[in-house]
């Protein structure tokens, strides 16, 4: 059979056929591009083969297949030779390349079952734009394409002899589970005693030094600075400005694309503003009606260049994705370094670090959304983080899968997932001893303690009874019958692990390398029966879980409380926008550390952001000029150096300069100050 056309616009299933009767013993059992490329039920398909020139319906059902794979048995009109329905071994996740050395292989027609001689090899969808935008052929050749593999994994299914001796294919996804290991093999002895801890030291709180550091070195820098320092370290502009004219260039032939960083501070102003003004459409920020669209913007950059904008940005190169094989991550992992490091730059200043989960809100198409039923988001990307009690996230990495490569907690497959997140996310910090750490039931394990607790590490988390090795805590259900507040604790006097179980709404069981029992806390719960708050016994150890475990999910919902509203359909646009409001929320809390009280809340610090880079083209020709003027002079932007020009009003205004008493027509167009003109110097200087 040479080829196969097909109908266009519809999504293809491609199932590639081989007959093993009455074949020439010197000719290959399958030959490269001789594969049938076929459609869903009903799909009108015409066959063009050596000897037969035919057109039929195909009829598509699944068929039992091992491994929950499902492969595709097809029912024509004229029937096929050897169209069997059931498979005994499925070779998956390999290329076409993989499959034809499997079938033209010497050995091969030996281990497939004489009764149906027959070979399916099954092209599955391909994962969407998960490594290049680019088509699966070119597009500059008229005709049938030249195709040298299909777009989507591939998989082999046939009938094995009984005594066959099926060829091994390396692959990732065909080979066995790799057994954990234990980190530690320290076995427990547990009484239930006072702890007493001799291997952990305890908090030197040289995290209140390091952020008193920060205070000094940055109490004189204003919003935008600040914001400056994370959102462009180590000129992540320029990167970005870089691989998006490159990728306009190179993909996407638009040769005469021009774009600057101070454009695309623009760009980022109008997405940080879509986050606290939202309008119906992103077309409506620049409608020339009066309740919809908005002069800050139409100033600042035309409709048609931001939407070039945003098909276009970028932030890897897509000309070279060959050593980014299975890295899904591929479009936005360089972004995600940058931004790691940025920061950290300031070091680690919180003395409480929670590790945990965040979900990013997506419902497209694309193999790393996740679903996590009873989340406020269900569906979306998994993004790990390691964030202080205060909110600022000083880590984060996106789940890929258990064992993906190009991830940064791919390293060890011997390792549980939790495990091996835990110490990915605790690689940044330095001085152990200035951190206290807490996870969740997901990352706890005594093993993990005793490895953390090896390394310096203060840690405390929530436990599930299987990993607690044999601890002989107090049964759940009887303890759920004691009175509300009780508790039960045993301490590992071997590896020095304490673990609480505690009656609240149900037990919950805690285990710690540091911390302790006594002095048991008071906690405040409604009693349903007396319709009133009551007082229960808590355990110290429990208060302080409590207490700092929510960093994360502090993070979480600050980055969503004034989110990036405008969409895109790229798949990584999601990961994009959230990095943005992110980096928003990490610069507000520094500003608040050193401002404390007197500091902007989180909407005037993003619309401080927004309104400079905004504000960045101020020049640009419209028919009409803006005729709002801001509140007071609400932000500080009047020391930048940048965009300062005098203009002149139609009538005479008080002149804002401290002193002056003067009623002068000119201002400055960017501040929109009214300033006399020997005012103006003086009131842009420090």
């Amino acid at each position: 059979m040479d080829m196969i056309k097909k109908e266009p616009d519809v999504d293809p299933l491609a199932i590639l056929s081989s007959d093993n009767t009455d074949k020439d013993e010197n000719k290959p059992l399958l030959e490269e591009g001789n594969f049938m490329d076929s459609h869903v039920a009903g799909i009108k398909t015409e066959c063009v083969d050596d000897s037969h020139d035919f057109t039929s319906e195909f009829k598509v059902e699944e068929t039992a297949v091992p491994n929950n794979v499902i492969a595709m048995k097809f029912e024509p009109e004229i029937p096929f030779r050897g169209m069997a329905g059931s498979y005994d071994v499925v070779f998956k996740g390999i290329t076409l390349e993989d499959a034809l050395d499997i079938v033209n292989d010497d050995t091969f027609a030996n281990e497939v079952d004489v009764q149906s001689e027959k070979v399916d090899i099954v092209v599955l969808p391909p994962d969407p734009d998960s490594l290049t935008d680019e088509d699966e052929a070119p597009d500059d050749v008229t005709g049938v394409a030249n195709v040298k593999d299909v777009p989507g994994p591939v998989e082999v299914h046939f009938i094995a002899s009984e005594n066959a001796d099926c060829p091994e294919i390396s692959t990732s996804m065909s080979e066995k589970p790799t057994k954990k290991i234990k980190l530690c093999k320290q076995t427990a002895k547990y009484e239930k005693c006072t702890p007493k801890y001799t291997k952990i030291l305890e908090n030197d709180h040289t995290s209140h030094e390091t952020l008193e550091e920060i205070k000094n070195n940055l109490k004189n820098c204003t919003p935008l600075e600040i914001g400056e320092k994370i959102l462009n370290y180590n000129d992540m502009f320029d990167f970005i400005v870089k691989e998006t004219v490159s990728y306009a260039v190179s993909c996407k032939n638009i040769f005469d694309f021009t774009l600057d960083p101070d454009e695309l501070r623009v760009f980022l102003g109008i997405l940080l503003l879509s986050g606290y003004h939202r309008l119906p459409s992103e077309r409506h920020y620049w409608s020339e009606e009066a309740d919809l669209g908005l002069d800050i913007v139409k100033n600042a950059m035309s409709r048609n260049q931001f939407l070039k904008l945003k098909s276009l940005i970028h932030f890897n190169d897509n000309t070279d994705p060959n050593d980014q094989n299975h890295n899904k991550g591929f479009k936005v992992r360089p972004l995600m370094s940058m931004l790691n490091a940025a920061f950290q730059q300031f070091g680690i200043f919180s003395e409480h670090l929670a590790i945990g989960e965040m979900i990013v809100k997506y419902y497209g198409h694309n193999s790393l959304k996740q679903l996590i039923r009873g989340k406020p988001i269900r569906f979306g990307y998994k993004l790990w983080a390691l964030c202080g009690s205060n909110g600022y996230c000083y880590k984060f990495d996106l789940y890929c899968g258990k064992d993906a490569a190009g991830s940064d907690v791919s390293n060890r497959h011997d390792l549980a997932l939790g495990t091996k997140v835990v110490l990915n996310m605790l690689d940044c910090i330095v001085h152990p001893r200035a951190h206290d750490i807490y996870f969740d039931n997901f990352f706890t394990s005594r093993d993990l303690l005793l490895h953390l607790q090896d390394l310096g590490f203060r840690a405390t988390g929530t436990v599930r009874e299987n990993r607690m090795d044999g601890c002989p805590l107090q049964d759940t259900k009887l303890l759920q019958k004691s009175v509300r507040g009780s508790y039960d604790y045993s301490f590992d006097i071997n590896g020095e692990i304490l673990f609480v179980k505690w009656n609240d709404n149900r037990s919950v069981t805690v285990a710690s390398n540091f911390d302790v029992v006594e002095p048991v806390a008071s906690a405040s719960r409604w009693n349903r029966n007396a319709r009133q708050k009551i007082s229960v016994q808590q355990p110290l150890v429990i208060k302080n879980y409590n207490k700092y475990i929510g960093g994360v999910d502090h993070h979480d919902c600050l980055a969503g409380k004034y989110a990036t509203a405008i969409r895109c359909k790229k798949w990584y646009w999601a990961l994009f926008v959230r990095m943005l409001d992110m980096a928003v929320v990490n610069g507000w809390i520094i500003y608040r550390e050193i401002h404390g009280r007197d500091a902007l809340d989180l909407l005037e610090f993003r619309r401080c952001l927004a309104v400079q880079y905004l504000k960045m083209f101020t020049n640009r020709k419209r028919m009409e000029r803006p005729l709002s003027s801001p509140r007071g002079v609400q932000f500080d932007m009047r020391f930048d150096g940048r965009g300062h020009f005098m203009a002149k009003r139609p009538s005479q205004r008080h002149c804002r300069m401290a002193g002056c008493k003067g009623r002068p027509v000119t201002f400055c167009k960017k501040c929109d100050v009214t300033l006399c003109q020997r005012c103006f110097e003086p009131y842009h200087s420090r």
